[in-house]
């Protein structure tokens, strides 16, 4: 199974200040951002990182927000940039853990790849 307080204590060790919210998700910091670490009580191997709200979309901006999602999906590694049904955009990263995971090995290199996600589709919209 999963361990929450593996990734906690990465997190931790890596300088950043994590927390649990209600949903006992980790809450933390990184780029001034908050990103969640999100768990499924469905598949114990597999959680999510996440950079919720990176974008209001509306029906003027649709196709051009959907265009730069497209455009990071195609360049950047590990990120998947999508809109939501709240219409804002997030960028999450997907893992799946096989049995003897490090997480000091790619928690900071998903992070970094998260923030050339936001950085990337933030000059596709400047366009």
């Amino acid at each position: 199974m999963l361990n929450k307080e593996e990734i906690f204590n990465c997190l931790k060790d890596v300088g950043l200040m994590p927390s649990y919210d209600k949903d006992g998700d980790i809450r933390f910091k990184y780029n001034l951002d908050t990103h969640y670490v999100l768990f499924h009580d469905d598949d114990e191997r597999f959680f999510q990182i996440a950079l919720f709200n990176v974008y209001r979309v509306n029906d003027e901006n649709r196709n051009e927000v959907l265009n730069a999602c497209n455009k990071v999906n195609l360049v950047v590694k590990v990120a998947k940039c999508s809109i939501k049904s709240n219409n804002r955009v997030w960028i999450v990263s997907e893992q799946m853990l096989g049995s003897s995971p490090v997480f000091a090995e790619f928690v900071p290199r998903t992070l970094r790849c998260l923030a050339t996600a936001r950085l990337r589709f933030e000059k596709e919209m400047m366009k």
